[in-house]
């Protein structure tokens, strides 16, 4: 504290007092893996938030996805305000990476990335059909099941 030459009191904050700083996402795997849920062309993503926010909230998310053919990424949403979101518009077959970056007030952290997954549908193709069985011989045409 002190005075100026107008007489008026000054104070002055340090950062050290206040810390403020970007989140950091170190020790977030350790906690819980990410958790993806792959359906036809879309997937949900759930990660979790960082142990450390710099001593500011989280105010949201940057999540980011890679097509690891490609391997190019693209910014799928930059302002995602919950640990979670549902990520559409994918190619079923494909296989993807996602990253998520914390964001608050003094910036944004380091990236978290997830392990490749594949988008597909959770059913199966049907297999052929078994071989059709008599279930009944008359002096009619045999009618023919099929199970």
């Amino acid at each position: 504290k002190g005075r100026d030459s107008s007489g008026k009191q000054q104070a002055c904050l340090h950062h050290s007092e206040f810390p403020c700083s970007p989140p950091d996402h170190k020790g977030v795997h350790k906690k819980r893996p990410w958790q993806i849920h792959p359906e036809a062309d879309k997937c949900r993503v759930v990660w979790d938030a960082p142990e450390d926010d710099g001593g500011c909230e989280v105010d949201s998310y940057i999540l980011e996805k890679c097509e690891t053919r490609r391997m190019v990424w693209s910014t799928y949403s930059a302002s995602v305000v919950t640990p979670y979101c549902s990520v559409m518009r994918l190619v079923e077959g494909n296989e993807y990476v996602f990253r998520v970056r914390a964001e608050n007030k003094m910036g944004t952290g380091p990236a978290i990335e997830s392990k490749p997954v594949t988008v597909k549908t959770q059913f199966s193709r049907p297999g052929p059909p078994d071989a059709p069985e008599v279930t009944k011989v008359s002096k009619r045409p045999p009618v023919l099941e099929r199970f």
